[in-house]
């Protein structure tokens, strides 16, 4: 006999929901609308599943054709509900040989419906031969047929686009909202970064570290040798004697061939104040880093503030120091040295890039890293894992680079 399950909160949802993903090799779904992938969630989860259908409805436009589209492409069949019926079920079928759990409920398969709005959902879960499971198959199998549903190819997906488009501006012009509006506000969320777990985060460093010219373990022992000589090289606490060392300075300021993490010898101020920088300076510098070096978590965000409005009291701005803080503490600091990092952030984030080289956005960035599932996630098992789970806040500038 098939066992019931009420989910009431979006988190229960999606851990069940990503806990299917992982374990069953076939998905059916059934849903009025589908979200844009550029929110990342919950689309990163149905890739670890090798069988997927779909039905989806297109009432209002409210489904995102980027969303049809990836359907269209990592699907095994995809269907579009005819629009003279209001097709409105949020059902999802998961299946192997032995089992079977089915999701119904309230939640489509958007950002909005897994983490955003109020919703409910039931999972039933059985035996693959479940007698009031096939009763229930056989009802929404209709759908799949052409009394219902239609396959789409790229030409009807143009044609989709284009109304969908049309829809999107005369909402825009009358100042209205819907479904689809809030999907696109998600977008420019903190979305992937703030909720992603660890295999989320690590899949991305992988693909920001496959370089066309290196192998991924070759790229990653590289940005690793890196964080080693920082270590040996400035050992903490900072001594004011380290300005002396051309070398140092160098390795501090990201000059080649210690690029990664930002170059922040550009900033003509900058390098003169640690060249030829005064005593005061350069105290203030060792003050300040020693002192956020000393820092546990979680951190006292207060005096962390204390400290980094010390620094950019010197001149430069958080685009400058927070390339020094990812090198002394990359486990806790993230640098946001390069402008291609700011902009993306900036765009995950919907604020402008120079938001986080104010102390305030930086903190602000901090936060979000710090309270994010893959941040406190438990030290992985695997070595390359480990290396990167030591240095996770700096290992951000592979992801945005």
């Amino acid at each position: 006999m098939a066992a019931t399950t009420i989910l009431g909160e979006n988190m229960s949802f999606e851990n069940e929901f990503k806990r299917c993903c992982n374990y069953y090799d076939k998905l059916d779904m059934f849903i009025a609308w589908i979200g844009d992938p550029k929110n990342i969630f919950p689309f990163e989860y149905i890739h670890s599943v090798s069988n997927i259908n779909a039905v989806v409805g297109i009432a209002f436009y409210q489904s995102h054709p980027d969303g049809i589209r990836l359907l269209m492409e990592i699907t095994s069949d995809v269907r579009i509900a005819k629009d003279n019926h209001l097709f409105h079920p949020k059902v999802y079928i998961f299946s192997n040989k032995r089992e079977k759990e089915i999701f119904i409920g309230s939640s489509n398969f958007t950002y909005q419906g897994f983490y955003q709005n109020f919703e409910v959902n039931v999972l039933i879960s059985g035996k693959a031969n479940d007698n009031e499971i096939a009763k229930l198959e056989k009802v929404l199998d209709r759908w799949k047929s052409s009394e219902f549903s239609v396959t789409p190819d790229d030409k009807w997906l143009l044609k989709y686009t284009e109304l969908y488009n049309k829809h999107r501006k005369k909402l825009k012009e009358s100042g209205l909202q819907d479904e689809s509006s809030k999907e696109k506000e998600a977008t420019h969320s903190a979305a992937w970064l703030a909720i992603a777990d660890w295999d989320t985060y690590i899949k991305r460093v992988v693909k920001g570290l496959k370089n066309p010219s290196l192998k991924y373990d070759d790229n990653l022992f590289k940005k690793i040798a890196l964080f080693e000589k920082y270590a040996s090289e400035l050992k903490l606490p900072w001594k004011i004697e380290y300005f002396n060392d051309i070398e140092k300075r160098r390795l501090i300021s990201g000059i080649r061939p210690y690029g990664w993490l930002g170059h922040v010898a550009a900033s003509g101020d900058f390098r003169r104040m640690l060249a030829n920088g005064t005593i005061q300076e350069h105290k203030a510098i060792v003050n300040s880093i020693n002192a956020i070096y000393r820092l546990s978590y979680p951190l006292d965000f207060e005096k962390l503030r204390i400290e980094l409005n010390n620094l950019v009291a010197l001149g430069p701005t958080m685009k400058v120091w927070g390339r020094l803080l990812a090198l002394i503490k990359p486990d806790y600091f993230c640098t946001i040295s390069a402008p291609r990092v700011r902009k993306a952030i900036g765009k995950t984030l919907g604020k402008p890039e120079y938001f986080f080289q104010d102390v305030d956005g930086y903190i602000m960035l901090l936060r979000l890293i710090h309270s994010s599932p893959w941040f406190k996630s438990k030290e992985p098992l695997k070595k390359n894992e480990h290396e990167i789970w030591k240095r996770r806040a700096a290992f951000l500038d592979v992801i945005f680079y």
